[in-house]
């Protein structure tokens, strides 16, 4: 589990790489983290994304969710996040529709990854 307090004293952390951990969507909770650039978190057991995890991450302009579990990308980013975000990748997941509201706001995006 990661304790929501973990990162809280790094002001200037800009990566977060939690890569291969077997974390699991319901004790993923980051806290508030105003310099983190990027996270990967990919090849974990995610299944679902909380939305209170983006809620404190107002700098994001990288996500890595690649090799997860997620079936269903129901994410709804702040308003900051949709500023920010360039790159989302959702690589090899169990994504079997693509609806147009998913990515509805994220006017910043350049990279979106979808292959499995």
């Amino acid at each position: 589990q990661i304790d929501i307090d973990s990162f809280k004293y790094f002001d200037y952390l800009f990566l977060i790489d939690l890569e291969d951990n077997f974390l699991s969507s319901d004790i993923l909770e980051l806290g508030k983290i105003d310099s983190i650039k990027s996270l990967n978190l990919k090849n974990n057991n995610l299944n679902k994304i909380n939305n209170k995890i983006f809620d404190s991450l107002d700098s994001l302009v990288e996500l890595n969710l690649d090799n997860n579990l997620i079936d269903e990308f129901k994410l709804k980013f702040n308003t900051r996040i949709h500023s920010f975000l360039r790159t989302l990748s959702l690589n090899s997941n169990r994504l079997e529709k693509i609806k147009y509201w998913y990515f509805f706001g994220l006017r910043s995006l350049k990279i979106l990854k979808l292959s499995f």
